[in-house]
């Protein structure tokens, strides 16, 4: 499991749907799939309900949005503060004489 597949896995439950997560995310549906398959193979559990009109959270799908959002802002978070930090300006003044 890694940031990008729980990315992927928020934007298919908040879009109750894998083609159009597939679109919002620039991609094609096969392989986002694929994607959420291998994620419920390493946990072990569904996370979605599948339908002809979509796919909805299972209980254990909720329980991983609930961490994944989080883990996902905290990551975001510490991306920016590295960014921050990485970018301070050191100006020198310098006079001629």
């Amino acid at each position: 499991m890694d940031i990008k597949t729980l990315k992927n896995f928020i934007t298919i439950a908040e879009n109750g749907s894998i083609c159009k997560a597939a679109k919002e995310l620039h991609m094609s549906q096969p392989p986002l799939s694929k994607q959420i398959k291998l994620l419920e193979d390493e946990l072990n559990v569904q996370l979605f309900d599948r339908s002809t009109r979509g796919v909805e959270l299972t209980n254990e799908g909720r329980l991983l949005y609930t961490h994944a959002t989080s883990l996902v802002a905290y990551n975001d978070l510490i991306m920016r503060e590295l960014m921050d930090a990485g970018s301070e300006t050191i100006r020198l003044g310098m006079i001629t004489s």
